[in-house]
């Protein structure tokens, strides 16, 4: 009889406790914001935990305050998961929201075994009529010419890591190669001048946020003397809605640091003695995050020099 007693106990005490723990777990999830949710499933991807990451992602999912590039970036962590169903599911909704970044859905390398399945040229349809609406009142030409500038820009970038790599640091091809990419940003500086000449720091309404960024891509690798020049232009575009914080934030920190000031946000970094990343100096360092939390930034991670 004590023994019945005991087994009894026991299992309403777990009963209990089951209880108390999953109510636990739902007054958590209600506490948290949308913006949580999505958060933590991100940092469960990162984590390689990529079912728990997707009901994350569905929690966040309940609320209407999801907008098109979360529902994207969801679905390239489903389609990791080979979760077809969530992945196609969660791009229609991107689509419905307006996702209209076209060439990035079809370099995504996530989504790249999907391009022969019929939900894909669907998704790819509603994409493409969002990027129509968007751009019918562009300046198409400019638009093009600017997009054109922002590859080039950006192409010996990406590839120097990968050169150094092959043909070491201090090697005689990264001397050639690092000459190239000075006299390239020289012809593109000219052909974006002329075009703030013509047309002054041309805003997303008019030729896009690729084509936008051109120019801030072109002025941040020019010389401190440009960057003084263009930048209370880019800070006006900003305050009309133009042109991106994240970008005059990157602008206005580097010509600070060249100007042997200290940075306001935190975006340039230098490397110590043992090669790591470390910040430059910033200013009020105590409210970096504030500042950068204003402009859309995430908090700053690690060490940095006050």
């Amino acid at each position: 009889m004590k023994m019945r007693l005991l087994v009894f106990n026991i299992t309403q005490n777990m009963k209990q406790f089951s209880i108390l723990l999953f109510t636990f777990f739902c007054l958590s999830t209600l506490a948290q914001t949308p913006t949580e949710l999505f958060e933590r499933a991100q940092e469960l991807a990162q984590e390689d935990k990529l079912q728990e990451s997707l009901q994350a992602f569905e929690e966040a999912f309940k609320s209407e305050e999801i907008q098109a590039h979360q529902y994207f970036n969801a679905a390239c962590i489903a389609a990791k998961a080979d979760d077809d169903e969530k992945t196609f599911q969660w791009l229609d909704q991107a689509a419905n929201k307006g996702w209209k970044n076209l060439d990035f859905s079809k370099i995504k390398e996530e989504l790249r075994p999907l391009h022969k399945k019929p939900e894909w040229d669907s998704f790819i349809t509603k994409v493409e009529a969002n990027l129509a609406y968007y751009e019918k009142d562009f300046d198409k030409p400019l638009k093009e010419k600017l997009e054109a500038i922002y590859y080039q820009d950006q192409v010996l970038r990406q590839l120097y890591a990968d050169a150094e790599k092959k043909f070491g640091r201090e090697s005689r091809y990264m001397k050639e190669f690092w000459a190239l990419m000075g006299r390239e940003d020289q012809r593109l500086l000219q052909e974006v001048l002329a075009i703030i000449d013509e047309h002054g720091w041309v805003g997303q309404s008019k030729v896009g946020g690729q084509a936008n960024a051109a120019i801030f891509m072109v002025i941040q690798h020019a010389d401190l003397s440009t960057q003084e020049s263009y930048l209370p232009m880019m800070k006006a575009s900003v305050i009309e809605g133009e042109s991106s914080a994240k970008n005059l934030a990157m602008l206005t920190d580097r010509v600070q640091v060249r100007q042997g000031k200290p940075q306001t946000y935190g975006t340039q970094f230098k490397r110590n003695e043992s090669n790591e990343r470390v910040l430059y100096d910033i200013i009020d360092p105590e409210n970096l995050n504030k500042r950068r939390a204003e402009i859309g930034l995430p908090p700053i991670e690690g060490k940095f020099n006050p």
